[in-house]
């Protein structure tokens, strides 16, 4: 079925599941109808025998109702669920066989003690042991049965031999090809369920890799585009967008002197302190490059500047931690109910620009941006 020991040991959970549901059913089933049978020996056998049966049947449920409880209610039966199911069936069938010698309708009660290899064929979620296995109770009963007698009915023994022979090879069969039909449906179902959590998985890194930047672990240009617009479109007079445009100073000379592999340290660090500082619904991304940005949703120039300037104090103390010297520069802008993502960015490249020209400093732009009107 599987060579993987986690799916072949879930395969083997879900079938003793089964077993002991169909086994639930089984021995409730066998509770109900079996001291109902009673009905019947009194209409087809004579009194004396009839009560006698009765009797044989009432005891027979007492044992079979206390093996169905711990079927239903015990860790027993979860531990063995198919052992206390066939021993509460294998009751009924050692008293029907011990009855099938004494009786006048010995086809009636052949054909009763027939349906429970056919139902524990049909319905036992185990394998198909269990049914020759009850086959086999039925033979021990009848042999008590002729030995309770005293006599030997040649013609009973031939009839009974072949219809439940002919009974037990048939429910065994089909049990054997139900079993194996059911195993392969649920390891085939596990590996299924396996696969699509691995397809769910990957799908998920897929995602987070088409969203993620691979270096940083910021969002990526193509996630800030989409929150940047969404922002945007959710910005309000009183709920302003804020965007800061971040550039590592010196940045080629950080790259000749520590190499790209210094270079990518340096950013990666810068990463840490964005991811550190931004709140929960803002947005750290790295565009391109050197080039790093903070979105502050619902933040005005004010707020902003502050975040920034919390910012580029962050990278300075990373610098004097013996890495060498690395300052920022911060470009600010703000935008309004209306504002679009172009007209931000573009403010913001502005300031960003100007604060290149002092190096290490924050320029915020005045005001919110006074979004285009068109036609």
């Amino acid at each position: 079925m599987t060579d993987d020991p986690r799916l072949a040991a879930e395969a083997a959970r879900r079938l003793h599941l089964r077993a002991r549901t169909s086994g639930r059913a089984l021995t409730t089933g066998a509770v109900v109808l079996y001291p109902l049978w009673s009905f019947f020996d009194r209409v087809l056998e004579p009194v004396p025998l009839a009560t006698t049966f009765t009797a044989v049947r009432l005891a027979g449920t007492v044992p079979m109702a206390l093996l169905a409880l711990l079927l239903w209610a015990t860790p027993l039966g979860h531990r063995r669920p198919a052992e206390l199911t066939a021993a509460a069936l294998a009751v009924v069938q050692v008293s029907v066989g011990w009855m099938l010698p004494q009786v006048d309708h010995l086809e009636l009660y052949l054909l009763g003690g027939t349906l429970v290899l056919y139902a524990c064929g049909a319905v036992l979620s185990a394998g198909p042991g269990w049914t020759l296995l009850l086959a086999s109770a039925t033979a021990a009963g009848f042999l008590a049965g002729c030995v309770t007698t005293g006599t030997v009915d040649a013609a009973g023994v031939v009839a009974t031999a072949c219809y439940l022979g002919s009974a037990a090879v048939v429910a065994t069969i089909g049990h054997a090809l139900r079993w194996n039909a059911l195993r392969a449906e649920v390891h085939w179902r596990c590996a299924l369920e396996a696969e699509q959590a691995t397809t769910l998985e990957l799908v998920g890194e897929l995602r987070r890799l088409s969203t993620q930047d691979s270096l940083t672990g910021l969002a990526n240009r193509r996630s800030w585009d989409d929150h940047l617009q969404r922002a945007c479109d959710r910005a309000t007079a009183g709920a302003p967008v804020s965007v800061a445009l971040i550039d590592v100073d010196h940045f080629k000379a950080v790259n000749d002197t520590r190499g790209h592999d210094g270079g990518d340290r340096v950013l990666q660090a810068i990463a840490g302190i964005l991811d550190r500082t931004v709140r929960a619904d803002d947005l750290a991304a790295r565009l391109g490059g050197d080039e790093l940005a903070l979105l502050l949703p619902g933040t005005g120039p004010v707020q902003a500047q502050l975040v920034a300037e919390r910012v580029r104090r962050e990278v300075e103390l990373f610098a004097a931690g013996g890495v060498g010297q690395v300052t920022v520069s911060i470009g600010v802008a703000v935008g309004a109910a209306g504002s679009r993502p172009e007209q931000l960015l573009r403010a913001a490249d502005t300031r960003l620009y100007e604060a290149k020209r002092r190096r290490n400093a924050v320029v915020v732009q005045t005001g919110a941006i006074t979004p285009l009107v068109v036609g």
